[in-house]
């Protein structure tokens, strides 16, 4: 919705160039709740592994409610922990049996989505 009102204001550009995106982000709700969690996932990423992110969660976050004065880092950024597809195994899901799982065509008909 950010980048949206951005755009409007700036409809005679050929191209998008959110210079003031940042400024608008920073003075958003959005930015105050990410703010608020950003230690909540490299909490996990600690030796201690699902136990130290329970135990950062229980000692920092519900009494500072992420106000803490300092922030985790990840070891690794996002796109290094990826594998290649050709290293994976292919998910074989099973065919729909149309009374819980249904082709993609009838789940689109029954929810009675409008897609013109």
């Amino acid at each position: 919705m950010l980048l949206f009102r951005i755009r409007d204001k700036k409809q005679d550009m050929h191209g998008l160039e959110p210079s003031d995106y940042e400024l608008r982000i920073k003075n958003s709700w959005l930015w105050e709740e990410l703010y608020n969690v950003r230690n909540f996932r490299p909490s996990f990423a600690t030796p201690l592994g699902i136990f130290g992110g329970i135990i950062y969660t229980a000692l920092y976050f519900f009494p500072f409610r992420g106000r803490e004065p300092f922030t985790l880092r990840n070891r690794k950024s996002d796109h290094a922990t990826l594998k290649k597809a050709k290293d994976c195994t292919p998910i074989q899901y099973p065919k729909p049996d149309n009374k819980i799982s249904f082709d993609l065509l009838s789940s689109v008909a029954l929810t009675n989505t409008n897609h013109d």
